[in-house]
């Protein structure tokens, strides 16, 4: 998928994806058809049921007693959702979620059955139909009776509740989803762009050039790394993540061509814990930093010095790079690559890691990533 229709896709996914009607974006105009309906239906009800046992049909007290009922239940609504969303089923466990909703469910209940009794005492009195207890019957036993519409009111809000929120949880896992794709595009883009370009492609064939007759050998070894390094590059997985380990392989034939370059002026040392390498890393998580880390260091000084190390801390994956540039005060040249790398590990774990940049003593800079360590399913967890 190229970048134009990655960038289409995640527009549509924002921008024109069908939304269900929540009560945070709520369509007030429907809401009241919706109200009307209902209460004409429980109308309809109570007039069958009087021509039925050929009982007088009393419409304005059907009128305002169903309206009154339903438009109140109706008002009640933001008030469930706010109390779903702050006590998601979730939370607890099974049974103490069960007593939390039957609990809240019997005071939503007695809420609203009280809000039916004191609006309809007023509305009645307003419209001159006399005292509305004698409709509305022993207080105890209204309670109970009301209680069981409610409860089923209840189950309905609660069920569509879930549905919007995995709708929503759906909806944003596939707009992030399309993001990091999005990411990994511009990645492997910038990838090739930094290394993969004119100037770096004229010094590495340079180098192969000076060693084609002298060192037949040496310049066979070069050609193929780079021929291993484009095919790899260009034959990532799209899901964004690859184990630590294809992460230092992929690195390996750019760091060996760096080293036939610069030659004694470079040293690079890894040393990563054997329970590290299964480990999920962003896909081309390394290798704008060691750019940056070789780059600063050659330019620096005569001899460079770059090491990559890797630690399982607990739950975490620890990954420190240092070199011995200019440190902090040369991080200018060094924005873009960082700032990517920055802002695809935010896409991927949120608040769930670390980004430090700190200079050492006596000179240098290290850069130190910390992030949930994680492994594919069909994996063993490493001890």
């Amino acid at each position: 998928m190229d970048k134009d229709t990655i960038n289409k896709e995640l527009e549509k996914a924002e921008t024109e994806v069908f939304q269900p009607i929540s009560f945070t974006s709520l369509r007030w105009p429907l809401l009241v058809i919706l109200a009307v309906l209902l209460s004409m239906l429980n109308i309809g009800i109570n007039v069958t049921e009087d021509l039925a046992e050929r009982n007088p049909i009393h419409w304005i007290i059907y009128l305002i007693n169903e309206f009154t009922g339903v438009f109140l239940i109706f008002a009640l609504l933001p008030v469930l959702w706010w109390f779903f969303k702050r006590i998601p089923p979730n939370r607890f466990r099974l049974w103490q979620t069960v007593l939390i909703y039957l609990a809240t469910s019997v005071v939503f209940g007695a809420v609203h059955t009280s809000l039916m009794y004191l609006v309809r005492i007023v509305v009645y009195r307003w419209l001159g139909l006399g005292d509305y207890d004698r409709w509305f019957g022993v207080m105890t036993y209204r309670y109970a009776y009301e209680y069981l519409k409610q409860f089923l009111f209840f189950g309905v809000a609660f069920l569509y509740f879930l549905y919007t929120a995995k709708w929503e949880e759906s909806r944003r896992k596939s707009i992030q989803a399309a993001r990091l794709e999005q990411q990994l595009a511009q990645s492997r883009l910038q990838f090739l762009q930094m290394q993969i370009n004119p100037h770096f492609l004229f010094n590495t064939l340079n180098m192969i050039s000076a060693e084609v007759y002298t060192n037949p050998e040496k310049a066979d070894k070069m050609i193929a790394l780079l021929s291993d390094m484009l095919r790899t590059t260009l034959s990532q997985p799209s899901s964004g993540l690859h184990t630590l380990e294809s992460e230092l392989n992929m690195n390996t034939r750019y760091l060996r061509i760096m080293q036939h370059r610069f030659g004694d002026r470079l040293t690079i040392d890894l040393d990563c814990a054997p329970e590290t390498l299964p480990g999920l890393v962003p896909v081309f998580l390394l290798q704008p930093i060691l750019e940056n880390a070789i780059k600063f260091s050659v330019d620096h000084t005569e001899k460079a010095r770059v090491s990559l190390s890797a630690r399982k801390i607990g739950n975490a994956l620890e990954i420190d790079i240092n070199d011995n540039g200019p440190g902090l005060a040369g991080a200018a040249g060094k924005g873009i690559g960082l700032h990517n790398t920055l802002e695809r590990l935010e896409q991927l774990y949120g608040n769930q890691f670390t980004f430090n940049l700190q200079n050492r003593t006596p000179g240098g800079l290290t850069v130190s990533i910390n992030m949930p360590f994680q492994i594919e399913k069909n994996q063993p967890q490493p001890a």
